[in-house]
């Protein structure tokens, strides 16, 4: 057999994302402000990336989701009164920060006024297959007799799983009720996967809005905790360090407008944050 060229031969290396790619995606926040008029703060249950690929096609043309890494996107938006780029943008930072939960939480930009997107937004879920830690919503037993819907080669597969199946004239038995899974209690990966085998999907894709920014005004939006329990693995550390800044999130007016072109503001923003957030959790799909 020939040797391969050495010259011909790649060897792929994934570069870390540095300081500059950061102060990229903080300048593309700045950005989205200037073009649209109203930017949502949200956050993603049972976040499935198929999904949310389907529901960022739904606002191709009117709309941009951001989810970038949080610090960075706080520092762009301004953490306090004094460092905000936008009237009030510090308190979309905030609610980020603070009412916002998990990795799988954002910004939505928009033209939209809010009636049409808290609207959307509450009727927009997708039922999809639980992943491992997905606390069950009922029990699942398989009861005993032929398992038809599947065959008499996935009999390793099955047993490897947990199931005690028995193969007996081409056909896979089972010779005693088997408690598949009990509401409450976290999912395990094998349930997880005899689940999505036994085509029993559990889990629901949503979407929930904590606030929004609009003509320099922020306003916090009622959320429903009926779809909480499923993330809070996502988010316990985070609930842990208690607050007293509640009342940031109340409607506040404003009869004053910033200087958006303020190039001296920008300079500073840019050359404050130069330090590694590598310990943020946060995912970057966008």
């Amino acid at each position: 057999m020939p040797r391969r060229n050495p010259e011909l031969m790649t060897f792929g290396k994934v570069k870390k994302k540095d300081v500059e790619n950061k102060r990229a995606n903080m300048e593309k926040v700045r950005d989205l402000i200037d073009q649209y008029s109203h930017v949502y703060v949200f956050h993603v249950n049972n976040f499935r990336n198929p999904l949310m690929k389907k529901l960022k096609q739904e606002f191709e043309f009117n709309g941009r989701f951001f989810q970038g890494k949080v610090k960075p996107t706080m520092v762009a938006l301004g953490k306090n009164k004094q460092s905000e780029y936008r009237e009030n943008t510090y308190l979309v930072s905030h609610a980020l920060q603070k009412s916002a939960s998990g990795a799988h939480r954002g910004l939505f930009f928009t033209n939209n006024k809010p009636d049409k997107i808290t609207e959307f937004f509450q009727n927009y879920k997708k039922i999809t297959f639980a992943k491992t830690g997905f606390v069950a919503t009922k029990d699942y037993v398989i009861k005993q007799g032929t398992l038809d819907q599947f065959v008499f080669s996935q009999e390793y597969v099955l047993k490897k799983l947990g199931l005690p199946v028995l193969l007996k004239n081409g056909r896979l038995l089972l010779n005693q009720d088997y408690i598949l899974c009990q509401k409450g209690q976290p999912l395990k990966p094998e349930q997880c996967k005899l689940l999505e085998l036994l085509n029993e999907p559990m889990a629901e894709f949503s979407v929930t809005v904590h606030g929004y920014w609009t003509n320099e005004e922020y306003y916090e939006c009622v959320v429903k905790n009926d779809d909480n329990d499923n993330d809070m693995n996502e988010n316990d550390d985070e609930k842990k360090e208690e607050t007293d800044d509640s009342h940031l999130f109340s409607i506040i007016g404003s009869n004053k407008k910033k200087d958006v072109s303020n190039d001296n503001q920008t300079n500073n923003f840019l050359d404050a944050f130069v330090e590694d957030d590598s310990s943020d959790e946060d995912i970057d799909i966008d």
